[in-house]
């Protein structure tokens, strides 16, 4: 098999890759199409409302604003850190 990947949506939200794949089989060659499609949505309008984390922010005393600022602001430096390492495994 010989696999041919192309990018076709590539946002920060939104990835998709196509594959035209030469197949031979019984000497035959055959073409087939794949696509791999990752999406992410978040849940709610900041991402975090979830039962247990409202009740983390409650019992914080900070504002609900405070904490999810505070939360992207932690997510954001993680993302940073760790995408160029995950980008070079799946490069790998």
């Amino acid at each position: 098999m010989v696999q041919h990947w192309t990018e076709d949506i590539a946002e920060k939200q939104h990835y998709r890759l196509l594959l035209l794949s030469d197949m031979f089989v019984r000497q035959e060659r055959i073409k087939v199409q794949l696509s791999w499609d990752l999406a992410v949505k978040p849940l709610s309008e900041s991402g975090f409302e979830t039962d247990e984390y409202l009740a983390f922010v409650e019992k914080s005393g900070a504002s609900l604003e405070q904490v999810n600022d505070t939360m992207q602001r932690v997510i954001d430096a993680h993302s940073a850190e760790e995408t160029p390492s995950f980008a070079k495994s799946i490069e790998r």
